[in-house]
């Protein structure tokens, strides 16, 4: 069936649909408005810059182009021009619209009539949503209801749209390189003669550096690049015979280790040289080993400070006391769960007894190490 429609003018009109009795063709015909109503309608025109058409009983709404046109021609017209026409503003520019169109149906291609494909608006978006939704509720064909899905899809894509960082800064960055870190002297050869000859001095090792270590060599290389050199002193972490000022630090990493109220004063009666070994970086003990006494050959305590463990501080102190005591079986307990039992199974330490409630009346109730104990042998 074929239809017709004339219109006069882009106003407010009024069609009518009139049947006609000798043909299978429905033909629309346009009722003119009267005089009042154009009057009105000018009013109206003037004022919202708009005009309305209502067809078949649907009202339609359209924005007049008179703002836009002031727009172009506020922009692009020359000062000396005194036709502002469609033509004459926006002749300029339409060279530069066509090459945009045509760029666009490039890029979206052409269905198979060769019609280019039109990228919809956000009003059509939003209309054809609401119908789809409307029939929704009877029955959608597949591709109608992967069309509903897709245009919903894009609308929160759009909306949660959340700004993304420049992966590549605007301006280039120029990297500049470090100053060369200035190397640290060589300790006094006098200073090391002393260390060595010293009767307490077990062993000094220069080349172990626990995680406490590498964290203040952080800082300070922070403060280098802050402030300017640092100075750091050398030191090796020194094993020695324990001494009355090492007490106060190794009972509070005994307190720390193991339960409050500790006190190994008495081993410094107890032959030190041969039945303690204290760690000790700088002023720091960072370390201790204590055995009963040379007689009994008994290791009452063996702890490492809090931040220096991996660090083979606890090996090197159980291997200098065991040579220190040479041709003596050697003993102690440990609790079930401790990681020591790793340690002590290295050196050759045997389990030969288990012992129930061993550390019931030492731990605390609320102390994750095992209350039970195994008696170890380290057989010479």
């Amino acid at each position: 069936m074929a239809s017709t429609a004339a219109l006069q003018e882009p106003e407010d009109v009024c069609l009518e649909e009139h049947a006609a009795d000798d043909s299978d063709s429905d033909v629309i015909y346009v009722d003119r408005p009267t005089r009042p109503a154009r009057k009105k309608r000018k009013k109206n025109d003037d004022k919202g810059n708009t005009f309305s058409a209502t067809v078949g009983g649907s009202s339609f709404t359209a924005v007049s182009l008179q703002p836009l046109l002031d727009f172009l021609a506020s922009k692009y017209a020359s000062a000396d021009c005194d036709d502002t026409t469609f033509d004459s503003v926006a002749g300029s520019i339409l060279a530069q619209y066509a090459e945009r169109r045509d760029e666009l149906e490039q890029r979206h291609g052409r269905d198979d009539l060769g019609r280019p494909y039109l990228l919809l608006s956000s009003s059509e978006e939003v209309n054809l949503i609401g119908v789809l939704e409307a029939r929704s509720q009877g029955s959608l064909t597949v591709s109608e209801a992967l069309i509903l899905r897709k245009l919903k899809l894009q609308r929160h894509l759009r909306t949660h749209d959340l700004p993304r960082p420049l992966l590549q800064p605007k301006n280039p960055v120029t990297i500049v390189g470090l100053a060369p870190t200035v190397r640290t002297p060589e300790p006094d050869p006098e200073v090391l003669r002393a260390l060595y000859d010293s009767p307490l001095v077990v062993a000094v090792d220069w080349e172990v550096r626990s995680p406490w270590i590498h964290l203040m060599a952080d800082i300070r290389a922070h403060y280098a690049l802050k402030l300017g050199v640092v100075q750091e002193s050398v030191a090796p972490i020194m094993y020695v015979t324990l001494t009355a000022e090492h007490l106060p630090q190794v009972h509070d990493i005994l307190h720390r280790s193991f339960w409050s109220g500790i006190d190994v004063s008495d081993s410094l009666q107890h032959f030190p040289e041969q039945a303690t070994i204290v760690a000790v970086y700088k002023s720091l003990v960072v370390g201790c080993a204590i055995l009963s006494s040379p007689v009994e050959t008994y290791i009452t305590y063996l702890a490492v400070r809090a931040g220096w463990e991996n660090a083979q501080i606890a090996t090197a102190m159980l291997f200098h006391l065991i040579n220190r005591n040479p041709n003596k079986d050697i003993t102690l307990h440990v609790s079930t769960n401790s990681p020591a039992m790793l340690l002590y199974n290295r050196f050759g330490f045997k389990a030969e007894e288990f012992i129930v409630g061993f550390y019931e009346a030492y731990l605390d109730r609320q102390s994750r190490m095992s209350k039970n104990a195994f008696r170890l042998r380290l057989r010479r």
